[in-house]
């Protein structure tokens, strides 16, 4: 899982590889058991309430929570799809995934966006935003395009409120275990598991994405 987030500082955003369940602390809570939603609303009800949202956590970091969708590899092509920036130029910036605190070797990270990402998020437009979901799910042949065009205004809505704020970086709570020896910018990740069960949600799929074939390498970063 991804906690984009945004923080004060660098430091300030180290310090949450330490706290319980990362920068969005023990998650949004839903507002009644899983059971009696889907009762009430259907399964349709449940994914809608999955579907990562901005949310000021009880830690005092502001959070988008997600899965499936990662800083570099795929905010790297919507930043493509947006202004024609090649990806290793992309990649080439200092602050692309570059690693704040670390622990258990490499295992969790916190990682930045670079300050031009967080820009290009921050001045796109609504009707903008869309049309990039739709192109990255029409380029990857899998997705839904609702959940991804949703994921994509949190996010710029998080990198505005950081630039409010005054912040300049944009980071992320890398929750992906890895082995210790995988490069934070995208291995092979047959060897990776997912590791946050505090944070287990029900048995409905609030990825942005649904890929198809072998899992991709999941490296990112998430906003301040």
């Amino acid at each position: 899982m991804y906690d984009y987030f945004s923080a004060a500082s660098d430091e300030s955003a180290a310090t949450t590889i330490d706290l319980p369940g990362g920068p969005d602390g023990a998650g949004a809570q839903l507002p009644m058991p899983v059971p009696e939603i889907v009762r009430r609303y259907g399964h349709d009800g449940l994914r809608e309430l999955l579907r990562p949202q901005l949310r000021l956590a009880e830690t005092g970091f502001h959070v988008v929570a997600t899965k499936g969708f990662d800083s570099t590899t795929d905010l790297g092509a919507i930043e493509r799809i947006l202004t024609g920036v090649d990806f290793d130029e992309f990649l080439a910036r200092p602050r692309t995934s570059h690693a704040v605190a670390e622990r258990d070797g490499g295992e969790r990270l916190v990682l930045t966006i670079s300050d031009e990402l967080q820009g290009v998020l921050a001045r796109a437009e609504a009707a903008e935003l869309t049309a990039a979901a739709r192109r990255w799910v029409e380029e990857q042949g899998s997705g839904d395009t609702d959940v991804l065009g949703g994921l994509l205004h949190e996010l710029a809505e998080l990198a505005r409120g950081a630039q409010r704020r005054g912040g300049t970086a944009v980071l992320l709570d890398l929750c992906l275990i890895c082995p210790s020896s995988a490069p934070p910018r995208g291995t092979d990740a047959s060897a990776c598991r997912w590791d946050r069960p505090s944070k287990e949600l029900p048995q409905a799929d609030s990825s942005p994405i649904t890929r198809r074939g072998p899992a991709t390498p999941q490296w990112g970063c998430g906003l301040r």
